[in-house]
């Protein structure tokens, strides 16, 4: 059968899938969103012994599905000369290392065909009803209905989906309250802490996905379902984590961010107010800054600020106030112009 390896770049990661029908690579390729299609030279040697893909023997509907794409040939070990490519493009060192997350394909049934996927609506398809609009509920969007999708398109091995049957049964029948599950773009937050361009909004995400996890941990009832996450959650990100590592890592990142910014309802900051200055001066300056980090680390620039409103109500006070007043004496009680600073 055929192989695919998907290089996420932002992720540092790589996976490998083998013995795909050529309608399931297909499938694949359709349903999975890439930058950089690279073909293997090795494709080109078919059945026939031609080297004219496509042309001769099998190789047809692959090709349809290539051929209207860019895509770039490649040739050695296909694994070695992918990660060389993709440092090349995206410019990254040679001593970025890339972590493999392929899962295991033992024992665990073959991705849908092209025929089938399209035929149950698993792919949208024009005249099929979408498969998901109908086993999900309608305010049921983004990841939660692309990993369903997933995994109707590439079924878990066999313990592995008789784990997920067993979370959904316990998931239904508990009596307590259930975490919201924030969904969070691994990729995105990913490029975002590498940039150190996330701001509180992003680091607040970050502290509810593992407040909630350590939620389940103190939960009786939702402790057994926390545990029986961990291998579909393996398998769906090919990150093998011991239990009490992962909780333990999430009460120390859930320290550190309530340490560094300031959560809701906690307010150390309070915006400058002083008389005969708008306040929306102060709240269109401060607003965007003010009650995000905690004040402790940032005690030097909230003085510097403090000074900076108090010499400005300085200099409106000397310079404006007895112009106001001149023209509040002047001016009669009915008619005639306002003094007011805007």
């Amino acid at each position: 059968g055929y192989c695919i390896i998907s290089v996420l770049e932002t992720m540092k990661t790589y996976s490998a899938e083998d013995g795909l029908t050529e309608e399931a690579l297909v499938t694949k390729l359709r349903t999975c969103r890439y930058h950089h299609l690279l073909l293997h030279r090795s494709l080109k040697q078919n059945s026939s012994g031609t080297c004219r893909w496509g042309e001769f023997g099998e190789g047809g509907l692959l090709w349809g599905e290539c051929n209207t794409r860019h895509f770039e040939w490649f040739e050695g070990n296909p694994v070695d000369e992918l990660l060389f490519k993709v440092k090349e493009l995206y410019g990254l060192d040679d001593e970025v290392t890339f972590r493999n997350v392929t899962v295991a394909s033992e024992n665990r049934p073959r991705p849908l065909h092209l025929g089938t996927a399209t035929q149950i609506g698993a792919i949208s398809t024009e005249g099929i009803p979408c498969l998901l609009k109908v086993l999900l509920p309608p305010n049921c969007t983004g990841l939660p209905v692309l990993y369903v999708r997933d995994l109707l398109l590439n079924p878990p091995a066999y313990d592995i989906a008789s784990t997920i049957q067993a979370i959904c049964k316990l998931m239904s029948n508990v009596t307590c309250s259930i975490p919201e599950f924030t969904c969070v773009p691994s990729a995105k937050l990913v490029k975002l802490l590498e940039l150190r361009e996330a701001n509180h909004i992003e680091f607040c995400k970050i502290k509810s996905v593992v407040d909630e996890i350590l939620q389940m941990y103190r939960n009786s009832e939702l402790n057994d379902i926390l545990k029986l996450l961990m291998d579909p959650t393996w398998v769906a990100t090919g990150l093998k984590i011991d239990f009490e590592t992962l909780v333990n890592e999430c009460e120390w990142v859930s320290q550190r961010i309530g340490e560094m910014i300031s959560l809701d309802g906690e307010s150390d900051q309070k915006i400058s107010s002083y008389p005969d200055i708008p306040s929306d001066f102060f709240e269109e300056m401060e607003s965007s800054w003010k009650g995000r980090v905690k004040r402790i680390h940032l005690e030097e620039a909230f003085a510097d600020v403090e000074k900076a409103a108090e010499n400005l109500y300085l200099s409106v006070t000397e310079d404006f106030l007895p112009i106001i007043s001149r023209i509040k004496a002047s001016t009669a009680p009915l008619g005639g112009p306002k003094g007011e600073i805007l």
